[in-house]
């Protein structure tokens, strides 16, 4: 008989807040997201140095780096904090943030800073927001809740509030205009409409619509079709970007050149 030195902190039987998530969390999930943060800060090192050449006021060369560590490590006590709370606490939050962002998206054309044509952020002194940021997820949680809420059969009319808010929250983006981000909260969206049970057809018939709708935005967006332009025809452009990036694909090889060498 073997005997096992490696006990638990928290026993089956302790009903705490912690102990409740040590036993539930997705530590797969939490490996994931911890291991994402680590590289993207181990990276930011290679970037740093580059990054600051474009202001002459910044003497650190890891200054960039600094500031992802100090952001990453409040990043990672917000993830923490959010799996501690049940299912309830997040459908809150969720909500809270999801109309927040959406006040916000609406007042950006007014508040918020142009970069390029295009308002997403709002400037508040040492740090720049995107209010999108906190829309997805917020958006994702709360469909996810009213999906669920009428397949209950108890009246409430969870599909239509969902894709209202959807069609709220994408028609806010197109304002921006950020493209790229409405077409990754529509992605989601369709994601959890499926994952939600409803037939086949209807998630074809999502599928389709949005389809359509990529179609119309190439047309709509001249800056979309620019894009789209120069990746199918990068002959007939400037390839400063691709150039930059191949560049430094070969001088790094599969390894890189070390921290602070990129």
């Amino acid at each position: 008989m073997t005997h096992n030195s490696y006990s638990h902190p928290f026993s089956r039987n302790d009903q705490s807040m912690v102990a409740r998530w040590f036993w539930t969390v997705d530590r797969g999930l939490l490996g994931a997201a911890l291991t994402l943060m680590a590289l993207g800060v181990a990276l930011s090192f290679a970037s740093s140095p580059a990054a600051i050449l474009a202001d002459e006021s910044i003497r650190d060369p890891f200054h960039y780096s600094w500031r992802m560590m100090v952001f990453s490590t409040m990043g990672l006590c917000v993830m923490l904090g959010a799996s501690l709370l049940s299912p309830r606490g997040v459908r809150r939050i969720a909500v809270l943030a999801l109309f927040c962002a959406i006040v916000v998206m609406a007042a950006l054309p007014f508040i918020g800073d142009t970069v390029k044509g295009a308002a997403r952020w709002i400037n508040l002194g040492p740090f720049s927001l995107q209010p999108s940021e906190f829309a997805k997820p917020g958006l994702i949680v709360f469909a996810a809740w009213m999906f669920a809420e009428a397949q209950k059969g108890e009246g409430v009319p969870g599909v239509s509030i969902a894709f209202g808010l959807w069609a709220l929250t994408v028609g806010l983006l197109l304002i921006q205009p950020d493209i790229g981000q409405t077409l990754l909260v529509t992605t989601t969206f369709m994601a959890v409409f499926f994952m939600a049970g409803v037939p086949l057809k209807w998630v074809a018939a999502l599928a389709a619509v949005g389809a359509g709708g990529v179609v119309s935005l190439y047309f709509m967006f001249g800056h979309m079709r620019d894009r789209l332009s120069r990746f199918l025809s990068p002959e007939t452009t400037d390839t400063h970007q691709i150039d930059r990036a191949s560049e430094a694909i070969r001088a790094g090889g599969l390894v890189g050149r070390g921290i602070g060498e990129g």
